[in-house]
């Protein structure tokens, strides 16, 4: 079965080498954050598995902000990219919209309540996308069986919807959806009551020149962010923290940011250092980054 940990995994070494060529540098890791291990999971440039904790991300990153002018420095990506698993819909519905014919092709949106911050995952990512200068984007693979998972990952094949673009009336508890009537268009649609949104391809999102995905940015203007973000979801919570300063006191940035969240780190520029393709094999376990064990 197709779940949104597995095609987050199977795209993500595809998503790896995009970020290098577009960027023209070496991906160092890829981070995000893991509330049930209260940790930031990934893995470094050798593709070797990653842990570090709250203390030591924050620091590291603390310390890549001071450096002199001038020095090579460490720039990152920052970004949320929530994965949804598409099903093919053969039969109209109640919630087909008006306009659209069987067959078509539909992402449920999750309005339930976490009940610790109070919010849903998509409230979450509205106000995060809002307030905290961070992308939030929908994930919507065109894969249909898990039989499809052992094909080669084609970027082609993934199209990403601005989360903020949803409608702004939404209820917890409701249900809605993200559809498309064609898998190889890019055409979508919020619903119930359908009205378009802006879809791009994996391509046009990461584009430097014309994508509205992720922005690279220096390491002061990610603590930055990162505190906007966790303030973003503290805002639903009855409690205050310390709010001075580049980091947050007394708070678990792993447990209050959303999981979907991803941290690139980018290094030397890619001509010194030729770009070496790198591939997941999907034929065992998840590992822990993707929600293995």
């Amino acid at each position: 079965m197709l779940t949104e940990a597995l095609l987050e995994m199977y795209f993500f070494s595809e998503l790896r080498n995009l970020f290098e060529h577009v960027h023209n540098r070496r991906v160092l890791r890829v981070l995000k954050p893991s509330a049930q291990r209260e940790a930031w999971v990934g893995f470094d440039h050798g593709w070797v598995d990653t842990t570090l904790t709250d203390a030591q991300l924050l620091e590291s990153l603390a310390n890549e902000a001071r450096r002199p002018t001038g020095q090579v420095e460490s720039v990152f990506l920052g970004f949320f990219l929530q994965f949804k698993v598409v099903h093919r819909m053969s039969k109209r519905s109640k919630h087909c919209p008006d306009g659209f014919h069987a067959p078509y092709f539909r992402a449920s949106v999750s309005l339930d309540l976490n009940p610790t911050t109070g919010l849903s995952q998509h409230a979450t990512l509205r106000r995060i996308g809002a307030t905290a200068n961070i992308s939030a984007y929908y994930a919507l693979p065109m894969l249909f069986d898990s039989v499809d998972i052992y094909g080669k990952p084609d970027l082609n094949r993934l199209w990403l919807v601005p989360v903020t673009e949803a409608p702004d009336d939404w209820k917890e508890g409701e249900r809605h959806f993200i559809v498309m009537q064609h898998y190889d268009r890019p055409f979508a649609a919020w619903c119930s009551v359908p009205c378009s949104t802006k879809v791009y391809s994996a391509k046009e999102w990461a584009s430097k020149e014309r994508g509205p995905g992720p922005r690279v940015m220096k390491a002061q203007t990610l603590l930055r962010s990162l505190k906007s973000i966790v303030q973003a979801t503290l805002g639903a919570m009855p409690r205050r923290e310390e709010t001075t300063g580049l980091i947050l006191q007394g708070v678990k940035y792993s447990a209050m940011i959303p999981e979907s969240f991803l941290l690139v780190e980018l290094g030397s520029r890619e001509q010194d250092h030729p770009r070496q393709r790198i591939d997941v094999d999907l034929s065992g376990d998840l590992p822990r980054w993707f929600g293995g064990q």
